[in-house]
């Protein structure tokens, strides 16, 4: 964010995604650093549920929140769908993935 905020060059943007920054655990930094991508963000935001840190400890992203901030940042574009190697199979968690969003999206669950 630091290298975009300095460039503040407007074709340099963001590819923001829920969950890059909870490999430590830290939801707070999480949360912190999805704010600052959103604001900087053009068109893609990657949606997961859960993240597979490299020691293979998983944590789970608090979508509510998530959505939360889009929604606060103004975010316009598309939020595509990121199976992170969580159990079961990638299609039903994506299917499930897919319908959750579409909750929050359309208002049907709020936080």
């Amino acid at each position: 964010m630091k290298v975009i905020e300095r460039v503040g060059n407007p074709y340099l943007r963001a590819l923001s995604d829920f969950g890059n920054t909870l490999g430590a655990g830290d939801a707070g930094y999480n949360e912190r650093g999805v704010a600052a991508m959103l604001k900087h963000a053009y068109g893609v935001c990657h949606v997961k549920d859960l993240v597979v840190a490299d020691d293979g400890k998983t944590y789970e992203v608090d979508l509510p929140k998530m959505f939360e901030l889009a929604q606060a940042s103004g975010f316009k574009g598309y939020f595509m769908m990121e199976w992170d190697g969580g159990p079961g199979d990638p299609y039903e968690g994506t299917k499930r993935l897919v319908a959750e969003a579409l909750k929050y999206i359309s208002g049907e669950v709020h936080s």
